[in-house]
């Protein structure tokens, strides 16, 4: 019978413990594969190529075999077409969770977001796996971004390039929305699907961060606009720029729901965002609706 858990003694040191059917099934089916001096050594941890390299073959993940500058490219390639390659993995020798182990397999099943790219690369993780201090740096929604810190220092990686982030501060580093990340010392902006954009990040210093505020949009699932709200004035973000509203009462003032515009209001006049700059309407704010 084709599944049936049976076997011993596959392995020096795998004769007759209670994993040794497992072991020796997996062994005979190609799942798992030994070391050249017979042993399987089975009191050590699996690290992630390890890993990669059992879940492909128990997943049958189509491999492709020009994958080959090392043994285990061509399984991490696999897990990477299928983005299958958890956050949490920094480096191809790092020993991995059953959490890590669970995610992976969930996602080879169909349980994550398939896509032409992934979210970590074969090509991310041989810059990482070079960082020994390396550490991933979450955003504020709970998601990690392409964003670490190494030797004190902010990067960005994508398309396996980096790029050192001058002047960020990884410590206080966190995300405002899908374009716009702040720190101690300033807002930036960065465009998410095109990473090489990190040469040339837009840094924002005209924003007092020690009294920022982020005000969301109103108008509609599908916008990504917003405002920004310091001690001294309002800023609209509109994708990756901030403009100043002029004049604004920063006492009055709030964001109020216009179709699938963000759109704000003080006590007297009404701002809207359209062909790239910023319209002013005066209004009757007690009976402008």
């Amino acid at each position: 019978m084709e599944g049936e858990i049976t076997g011993s003694n596959c392995y020096y040191d795998v004769t007759d413990q209670w994993y040794a059917p497992y072991v020796c099934k997996a062994d005979d089916l190609g799942y798992v594969e030994g070391y050249s001096d017979g042993n399987f050594r089975p009191d050590q941890e699996i690290n992630f190529v390890e890993a990669s390299k059992i879940i492909v073959n128990v997943m049958e993940l189509p491999v492709n075999d020009d994958y080959n500058a090392t043994w285990f490219e061509k399984y991490v390639v696999a897990l990477e077409n299928v983005n299958a390659i958890p956050y949490s993995i920094l480096s191809f020798s790092q020993n991995i969770s059953r959490v890590d182990m669970a995610e992976i397999i969930f996602d080879t099943m169909g349980g994550g977001t398939t896509s032409y790219s992934s979210d970590v690369t074969y090509a991310d993780l041989k810059i990482l796996d070079q960082w020994d201090d390396v550490e991933r740096i979450v955003n504020t929604a709970g998601a990690a971004g392409d964003f670490f810190k190494h030797e004190g220092k902010l990067w960005g990686i994508e398309y396996g390039d980096f790029y050192w982030i001058d002047g960020a501060d990884p410590d206080s580093f966190k995300q405002l929305s899908k374009y716009f990340y702040v720190d101690d010392n300033r807002v930036y902006s960065i465009e998410p699907f095109n990473m090489y954009n990190f040469s040339s990040i837009r840094k924002f210093d005209d924003v007092d961060v020690e009294s920022l505020e982020y005000i969301p949009s109103l108008g509609g699932e599908y916008s990504n606009n917003f405002f920004i709200k310091d001690k001294n004035t309002v800023f609209y973000a509109n994708f990756l720029y901030l403009d100043e509203l002029v004049d604004v009462d920063l006492e009055t003032f709030e964001a109020i729901a216009c179709m699938n515009e963000t759109c704000g209001i003080d006590k007297d006049t009404f701002y809207s965002y359209s062909y790239g700059e910023v319209n002013y309407l005066d209004v009757d704010t007690e009976s402008f609706e």
